[in-house]
């Protein structure tokens, strides 16, 4: 009897044991995968953006929930709403061009971009392959990611988020082998009429702004097919304008933009010429009639160097008192004089 005793109450205990460690590893799977990559200095993992509690890892009912009738609806308006070269940033201000952003492209690839600020972060952007299930869940199959081996850490420069800076580090494009997985709710799609950037979204819990977006496009989305009239947004920045810089003896560099409308898009091809430099860019003209960002596309026949990413913001233009002022992306000037943003540089031809 006794004997019988021990046993069940050892049984007791190891059922105990298990459905403790099963419930772990189930709140193990609610957490954000960890897309590697480890600052030494603080000892912390680098992780996917959003937060904890909004992330989800796949679920094979989300899979068949998403081929009912009832989320076809929401799951073409979130396809059709995310899309767009401006992407989805954390800032509505088109001319902070330094926040984390998301870019969806219709071949249902993206690109998640973190801020520049952080200047000691070694993981850059993650990106890979993207869609929408159960009407409303954000599907991301991450494939590659760019990081940063090696370098030191110094005292950062006054703008960086952490105070510290990572130095002389070498940035490679890696593959994420095997793929990892992650699921965003989307969440309070709304309007936001006095930003420039009027489309809102929760994406994972934290707040995104549309750059480029219209206040008419939540409406396309729910009652009509019609597109967005972008004509009456940036065919006022239609034309060319050009920046010049030099020093003496023969430092010189040219810079035009050539922003024009095609196939119902905006533009803005940039030649720079000059020492030791010939860089022929394509750039997506995105914004509205106040501002606007050119982000990169392509390369364009007889550049030379290849420095920039789809999706990267080079510069934003902005309009006030008649005047174009600028504020500097990945593409900065020559000079050190010429590098503060938000100075009028370019000026219409």
């Amino acid at each position: 009897m006794f004997k019988k005793c021990i046993l069940c109450f050892a049984t007791l205990i190891i059922g105990m044991f298990i459905g403790i460690a099963g419930s772990q590893l189930y709140e193990n799977s609610k957490r954000p995968v960890m897309i590697t990559g480890e600052n030494e200095r603080t000892g912390e993992k680098e992780d996917v953006p959003g937060e904890n509690e909004n992330i989800l890892t796949p679920d094979e009912n989300d899979l068949e929930n998403d081929l009912l009738d009832e989320n076809k609806n929401e799951r073409e308006k979130y396809r059709k709403i995310l899309v767009g070269a401006g992407g989805w940033h954390r800032s509505p201000s088109m001319t902070a061009a330094y926040g984390d952003y998301y870019i969806f492209s219709e071949d249902g690839t993206f690109i998640f971009k973190y801020s520049l600020a952080d200047e000691e972060r070694r993981v850059i952007d993650i990106s890979g392959n993207w869609e929408i299930i159960n009407g409303d869940l954000l599907h991301l199959t991450i494939m590659k990611k760019t990081i940063r081996e090696g370098g030191e850490f110094i005292p950062g420069s006054p703008s960086s988020l952490t105070g510290y800076s990572l130095v002389n580090s070498t940035t490679v494009k890696v593959d994420v082998e095997p793929y990892e997985e992650v699921i965003y709710p989307l969440r309070d799609l709304e309007i936001d009429e006095p930003s420039p950037a009027p489309l809102m979204l929760k994406i994972g819990g934290v707040q995104y702004w549309k750059w480029g977006g219209t206040a008419d496009e939540t409406l396309v989305m729910e009652q009509t097919n019609e597109e967005p009239d972008i004509d009456s947004e940036i065919q006022v920045w239609e034309g060319v304008l050009e920046f010049s810089e030099s020093a003496p003896p023969d430092q010189s560099l040219f810079y035009t933009i050539k922003i024009y409308k095609e196939n119902n898009e905006y533009y803005g091809d940039i030649s720079i010429d000059g020492f030791q430099t010939m860089n022929r860019i394509r750039t997506k003209a995105v914004g509205d009639k106040n501002s606007v960002n050119l982000v990169f596309d392509t390369y364009l026949p007889d550049n030379v160097g290849e420095r920039y990413e789809k999706g990267d913001i080079l510069l934003s233009l902005e309009r006030k008192d008649q005047k174009v002022y600028t504020s500097w992306g990945k593409l900065q000037p020559m000079f050190q004089e010429n590098k503060q943003s938000g100075e009028v540089y370019f000026e219409y031809r």
